[in-house]
């Protein structure tokens, strides 16, 4: 018997298992430990050797069929050319996954309903990601982007501090009922483990908030503060809107103006 399993990470065998989250690849190891492939029903199931806990000592290489796998050989190729095709490409994976979250918060990010919105396989998605949290990585980057990144591009497009924080709210105020997943990021974040990028990102409204009233002559800690009050009226403005409707809690230029002035107010 082997200590460990000649099967190579780039050969079809090998991937599969790490795609059907049987194996888990050790970064720089050529090899699949033993009680590893032990555990691997895929293989266990298949190979004599390993079903015995015995491994063999030969190399796959590029012929699947020298690792014992016979006429499975075909169908691990093709189950490998399927999980490359660009049909399921990485950002595909995340536009379906920032979908989910828009609509319904980080909790309904599950890869099996995400496989089935595209209608695509788990080992596509295990081709482009090591797991669900590396794709709710993802998923909160592009938030970052989106909500925060983007809408301050905008904001800085114009003249005067005064005219950057106008626009700054009407962007947001407008994009209330499209940001459905901020609604219970906020407490889903701890069990997500999210909480560092969503405190980064409420530290960087609050902060461009705050920036904006310094040039407008306020000392420091009062921008602050007023960046704090604007940014919790966002958050619950987002409650309002997407709990008790729109149509109930309409939010129109006249409250952006409100809101401007009660921010500016000395």
């Amino acid at each position: 018997r082997e200590s460990h399993a000649q099967s190579v990470l780039s050969s079809p065998s090998a991937a599969l298992c790490a795609m059907r989250r049987c194996c888990v690849p050790i970064p720089g190891d050529r090899y699949w430990h033993l009680p590893v492939v032990r555990k691997c029903s895929y293989l266990r199931s298949r190979v004599p050797e390993c079903r015995l806990g015995q491994v063999t000592n030969r190399s796959v290489g590029s012929s699947v069929s020298r690792f014992h796998t016979g006429a499975y050989g075909k169908t691990i190729r093709y189950r490998m050319e399927m999980a490359r095709d660009d049909k399921w490409s990485r950002e595909l994976w995340i536009d379906a996954a920032y979908k989910r979250f828009e609509q319904s918060g980080l909790s309904s990010v599950k890869v099996e309903a995400i496989a089935k919105d595209l209608g695509a396989t788990k080992g596509s998605f295990y081709w482009h990601f090591n797991n669900r949290k590396s794709l709710i990585d993802a998923v909160m980057e592009r938030w970052e982007r989106s909500e925060t990144d983007q809408i301050i591009v905008v904001a800085e497009s114009s003249d005067t501090p005064q005219e950057r924080l106008s626009v700054l709210y009407k962007v947001v105020a407008a994009r209330a009922s499209q940001r459905r997943g901020e609604v219970t990021l906020y407490v889903d974040a701890k069990r997500e483990g999210v909480q560092e990028i969503v405190a980064r990102v409420s530290e960087r409204r609050v902060g461009y908030i705050a920036d904006i009233l310094v040039e407008l002559g306020f000392e420091r800690d009062e921008a602050v503060r007023r960046g704090l009050v604007a940014t919790a009226v966002v958050l619950g403005l987002q409650q309002l809107v997407v709990g008790a409707g729109q149509s109930r809690f309409k939010v129109s230029d006249e409250f952006t103006v409100t809101a401007l002035q009660m921010t500016l107010a000395r």
